[in-house]
Parts: C-alpha cells; structure tokens; sequence
C-alpha cells in the first residue's frame, strides 16, 4: 500500500494538472508547472554530489564476485560480449526482464546518458519506442535496443514507425521462449509450477520484422551471431535480429517484489 512507503519522507510532488497534485499521496512541497522546468530549477539548488567512496566500494564487489554468464554460443552474455567488440559507444536501450539485468553485468558503458532502461518500474514494452525516441533525438548515433520475447511483442508494432519515419535502430531480441523473470520467480517460489509464462517456438520474428519493412535476421547458432550483427549494423535499416537462445539461463541476484535487500536470492 502507498501509505507503507517512506511514510515519513517528505514528498515534492511536480504536475502540469493541478487535479494530481496530492491525489495519492499527500504532498509536502506541491508543485504545479512543467516537470522539466521545475526539476531544472531544483537540480541548481541541489550541491554536487560526490560518490567516489560508494563508487570504490562498489569495484571491491565485483572484484570479490566476478560475473559468470556463459560466454560461448547463443547466450545474452556471449552477445553482448560481441557486440561491445563491433560497436563503438552507442546508446544501449533496454526492455525490463532479464536481458535487462545482463545488460546492466556485461554491456559497460562510459558515455553519459548513453544507457536507457526503465528500472525498477517493470514497464514491459518500453524499449523498441524508446530505442525510436533516442535515435530521432541523436541521429548521429548508433543506438541498440536489448529486447525479450516477450517484451518485444507488446510495442514491435512500433517498427512499422520506425521504418516510415526512416528512423534507424538495431534490436536485439533475447529469446528464450518464456517471461524469463516471471519464470524464474515461479521457479524460486511456486515450486516450478509455470503459469502463463513459458511459450513455443510459434513466432518467426524476422518475418514479422520483414513485413514491417526493416530488416529481419534469425540466429541460432554461435557461427552466425558475428555476421548477423555485422549484417546489420552496415544497413542503413532498422533491423530486428532474433537470437534463439540455447537456455533460458536465470539471473542473480534475485529481490522478490515488496521484499528488503536483506531477503536476495
């Protein structure tokens, strides 16, 4: 329930629409105006902020517990892996599932504002117009969407705007035949008892990308994941890759919804 969160935290709320201010949670400070405006005006109030110390705590981490993905044949991993060899610096869009969490272990990337995922907030469907508005809002720029099956099915109507708009993005799709989060925790705590969330082999979505009008490529096999992206990259297309992943490989560590940081799988 909202009134268990942060009950004591003092609230800002920002809206254009002065009939949301309050409207679930009562707000300490309400704002009503354009939310860029206002959160420019309060990010000049804020100090600077300094994170070298959480920043170095953060690499004894990873150094005591390095990654273990699989970085042979058709896994995220291994994709990713290659993929950060052929493209230099893009900006890297990510869905939500767990192609999000692999991105975030093994894609590193330097440049400010160049990662673009929806954390937290479980917005399936976000990526493919996201990967759109990024691309139309730095042209210049390769940009690459890291998308699941699943995901991929509620917005991939959106490469048919892609494609009429001449938009060009890359995407990725990590295919592993099910919703690979919701799998898992069915897995962890439902005594593997799946529901609604493993899928057959029914989609052929490098068809469905072709008729849209963008490029469609399928991969399943560690041979052709190097041309295939290649392939792609060199087009000046939308295109739409599906990897047919050869596990649907869980990953760590897990936080159940509603639970602390205390309670990881």
């Amino acid at each position: 329930p909202l009134d268990s969160f942060a009950p004591k935290a003092q609230i800002i709320h920002i809206d254009i629409d002065p009939a949301e201010i309050s409207k679930n949670v009562p707000a300490y400070l309400p704002i009503v105006g354009d939310a860029k405006n206002a959160l420019k005006q309060l990010a000049d109030l804020l100090p600077k902020a300094e994170h070298a110390e959480w920043i170095a705590y953060l690499g004894e981490v990873a150094e005591a517990h390095p990654l273990k993905g699989k970085m042979q044949g058709v896994t995220t991993p291994n994709i990713l892996r290659i993929l950060k060899k052929l493209v230099e610096d893009p900006i890297l869009v990510t869905d939500v599932g767990r192609h999000q969490m692999y991105a975030a272990h093994y894609f590193p990337v330097e440049p400010n504002r160049s990662f673009i995922t929806s954390g937290g907030l479980g917005t399936m469907g976000f990526s493919v117009p996201a990967a759109i508005g990024a691309k139309r809002g730095v042209p210049d720029k390769t940009v690459v969407d890291i998308v699941g099956d699943g995901s991929f099915m509620m917005t991939c109507q959106e490469i048919a705007t892609a494609v009429e708009e001449n938009i060009t993005v890359l995407i990725l799709i990590m295919n592993d035949y099910c919703l690979g989060m919701i799998s898992q925790l069915q897995d962890s705590f439902y005594g593997k008892r799946h529901q609604a969330c493993r899928f057959g082999r029914n989609v052929d979505f490098a068809r469905l990308a072709e008729a849209m009008g963008a490029l469609g490529l399928t991969v399943s096999a560690d041979r052709e994941i190097v041309p295939a992206l290649e392939q792609a990259l060199a087009g000046n297309r939308t295109s739409v890759i599906d990897f047919r992943l050869e596990e649907a490989a869980n990953v760590y560590p897990m936080v159940t919804g509603a639970s602390l940081l205390d309670y990881v799988e």
